[in-house]
């Protein structure tokens, strides 16, 4: 028996070592080997074991039983074959073990000799280890290159031992987010994964397509070919549970990328990720709340980025099926489900379905606030209503605003980034309020908390931006460049739609104009319109409505006219009807009727516009003051001077009601009235307002503007009117040399003025 066991553990040595080799014949022999070693152990371990006396045939026996159940079962051990059997059978032989070297701490004591009882121990030690290394170890790294050296040629068992290490791999990439990485090393464990499945030889063409859509399906022809892939694809979706982990971290990678690709404003690419991601849930049928919500999930993520690429129809059946979804998973829509709305609703509101898109908003709000629990975990509710406030405030309906934000300022224990959102809309609604400075004090409470929270993108972008509008209409111009020149630093590394980068050259024109740098505001704007025509941009209009403004100071009146009544519509065909805050439009196009001599024209923009402002309860605002002050012009024109002192007096009080006594639009207004003085000879009260004025405009626009040129221009017709030459010329010189300052040579003012000296 001695030799027999020497010559058996010798032919398995050589079996594993061919085995190791890869030669398969190998794995053969180092089986049939362990099993007749098994055998052995178990017929005459008895009597093979049991070397003298002192070793009962009890201990003889178990321990045969315990080798020989090991030696049988150590070919099967490896991981990918673990089940509950195979890990209860070295059980015995473990117990042997701890039997024999509890004798052994026993025989020490007694100072008895445990000789002949040394050679089983240490073959149960010796067979033990291994044992209990395929059985028991997790597949960890070193486990994992023992398992694949010993097991080199099972090309089956070589392929999971790959799939667990690319799992890994995937994780940490994961991790890092490295979607690149990541996805990389998912598809090389779904690849292993099938392998260890289907083997090597299963059919490459559909390994390398594993995430085609029912390509087996589309097979048309009754040939052999495409029967055999059918069924092959049959088989697949039957199998392909065992590594329904390879499957989710590729659906993990492919959703990582979507995202990475939609903060980078790419949503062609993100629905390409999103999309195949999604694609997993047909390759694989699976069942339970987890997978139909997640399944959910996905569908949003799709129908969000076909929003983005104008595919509205596409994107409102994935949004639909995206409930669908979600019911079946909850049976009901609850506070989770309010995000498929929300998302919905910005949708619609892109496309300017108001009606709609509030509809899904308040359906969203209503869900959140009906789960309490949610109301007290999740702050999304106040998401909801800060998404439902700015489409409000697009429409005008600022009294709802109110109403509607007023819950999320008494909530108090907010996110600390969600407050700083909640006061950027608060700011937002003061500003279409037209209360400048309160917008600004609470624009700069909201850019200093996004500045602490070292807040990043889009957000502190767009509070850079409102904060220079603010700035802006307090006629704060070097305060409103400084938003510009920090929100372009913020801008750094942003794509559309992300960047505001638009917005922000917006900014400076408007600026550049309001100070009386027109070359600058006229450049700044044809570089932005140019930008805005080639991405279609829904801002062209307001941007077209400047330079517009721009030219007609620069008496180019055609050329605004025109741009003007395209920019008028343009604005017609993407809203049903002008509200108060899209007015302005009407003021540009009135202005350039009045400047052509269309007076009729021009009169019934301009009451157009009030009309509109009226009807909804906007007569205290900017827009409203600047069409009551245009058809005073209109008036002046016509000879009707009494009509005219009335509108320019409510123009007055409107504009002190709105921006104070202090900003440039009021002394403009003043220089209107002072000129109807002067049509009607009531020079004291046309000194009164000019001087007046001139004082405002120094503070606000430096001495170099040309509203302070129209001033010294009215100041030397008043000298002229008064007899006095000498002060008539010196005016007359002081507002040509402003006028050249700010207009070319050729400028119709700078004509006149020229005439004049």
């Amino acid at each position: 028996m001695k030799k027999l066991e020497k010559i058996l553990l010798i032919v398995l040595c050589l079996g594993l070592a061919g085995r190791t080799a890869g030669l398969l014949w190998c794995r053969g022999i180092f089986t049939l080997t362990s099993w007749v070693l098994a055998l052995v152990y178990v017929a005459w371990g008895y009597h093979y074991l049991r070397r003298n006396g002192s070793t009962p045939i009890w201990l003889a026996i178990i321990s045969g039983f315990g080798l020989g159940s090991s030696m049988f079962i150590l070919p099967f051990l490896t991981f990918a074959r673990r089940s509950l059997a195979l890990e209860l059978i070295p059980i015995l032989n473990i117990a042997v073990l701890v039997l024999l070297l509890v004798r052994y701490l026993q025989a020490r004591r007694q100072a008895s000799s445990t000789m002949a009882e040394g050679l089983l121990r240490w073959r149960s030690a010796a067979l033990a280890l291994p044992v209990c290394f395929l059985a028991y170890i997790p597949p960890i790294a070193p486990a994992r290159a023992v398992i694949k050296i010993l097991n080199r040629g099972d090309v089956e068992l070589v392929a999971i031992m790959d799939m667990l290490e690319e799992r890994e791999a995937f994780e940490a990439a994961l991790a890092a987010q490295d979607c690149s990485l990541a996805l990389q090393h998912a598809e090389r464990a779904y690849a292993a994964g099938r392998i260890w499945l289907f083997g090597p030889s299963w059919d490459k063409e559909m390994s390398l397509r594993p995430l085609d859509e029912g390509g087996a399906e589309r097979q048309q022809r009754l040939d052999v070919a495409g029967a055999i892939k059918k069924l092959q694809a049959e088989r697949e979706r039957e199998e392909l549970w065992q590594i329904g982990k390879a499957l989710d971290d590729l659906y993990s990678a492919h959703h990582c990328l979507g995202h990475a690709a939609e903060t980078a404003g790419d949503p062609r690419l993100a629905y390409t990720h999103f999309r195949t991601g999604d694609s997993l849930f047909n390759l694989i049928e699976r069942e339970g709340e987890n997978e139909t919500r997640e399944r959910a999930r996905s569908l949003q993520n799709m129908a969000r980025m076909a929003s983005d690429m104008m595919e509205y129809d596409v994107a409102d059946s994935l949004f639909r099926r995206s409930l669908e979804c979600y019911e079946e998973a909850k049976d009901t829509l609850d506070a989770g489900g309010a995000w498929i709305l929300y998302d919905w609703s910005r949708s619609l509101a892109t496309r300017r379905q108001w009606g709609y898109s509030n509809f899904l908003l308040r359906w969203a709000i209503g869900l959140c606030e009906a789960d309490t629990t949610a109301m007290r975990t999740d702050e999304q509710w106040i998401e909801h209503r800060l998404q439902l406030v700015k489409n409000l405030m697009v429409t005008d309906s600022l009294g709802h605003c109110e109403a509607v934000l007023a819950p999320c300022l008494a909530y108090i224990p907010m996110d600390p980034e969600l407050r700083c959102k909640v006061l950027l809309v608060k700011g937002s609604l003061e500003y279409r309020q037209n209360a400048f400075k309160k917008a600004d004090g609470t624009f700069d409470e909201s850019l200093n908390c996004l500045l602490d929270h070292e807040a990043k993108g889009t957000i502190l972008q767009h509070a850079y931006v409102a904060r220079g509008y603010s700035k802006l209409a307090l006629a704060a111009f070097p305060e409103a460049l400084r938003m510009v020149d920090a929100g372009e630093a913020a801008n750094t590394g942003l794509r559309r739609p992300f960047s505001m980068l638009p917005n922000l050259l917006r900014l400076r024109a408007e600026i550049h104009h309001q100070q009386g740098l027109y070359s600058s505001a006229l450049s700044g704007y044809e570089t932005l319109i140019e930008q805005q025509r080639a991405e279609g941009s829904d801002q062209l209009a307001s941007s077209m409505n400047g330079l517009a403004e721009v030219l007609l100071d620069l008496a180019q009146i055609e050329r605004a006219r025109s741009l003007a009544e395209e920019a008028l519509a343009q604005m017609a065909d993407t809203i049903t009807e002008l509200t108060p805050s899209q007015a302005f439009v009407m003021n540009t196009a009135a202005y350039a009727n009045y400047l052509s001599g269309e007076l009729e024209r021009a009169s019934e923009r301009y009451k157009h516009t009030m009309e509109l402002c009226e009807r909804y309860s906007a007569k205290l605002t900017a827009t409203y003051a600047q069409a009551v002050n245009g058809l005073a012009l209109v008036e002046m024109a016509r000879q009707r001077s009494h009509r005219a002192d009335s509108l320019l007096d409510q123009a007055y009080r409107i504009t002190e009601a709105v921006y104070g006594d202090t900003h440039p639009f009021i002394a403009q207004v003043m220089i209107n009235q002072a000129e109807l003085r002067l049509e009607q000879r009531r020079f004291p009260d046309a000194a009164r307002l000019l001087n007046i004025a001139k004082t405002v405009t120094q503070r606000s626009l430096g001495n170099d503007h040309d509203q302070l040129g129209d001033i010294e221009k009215l100041l030397g017709d008043m000298a002229k009117h008064a007899g006095n030459m000498e002060k008539a010329a010196l005016h007359y010189a002081q507002a040509l040399r402003i006028y050249s300052l700010c207009f070319p040579g050729s400028h119709p003012k700078v004509v006149a003025m020229r005439a004049r000296v």
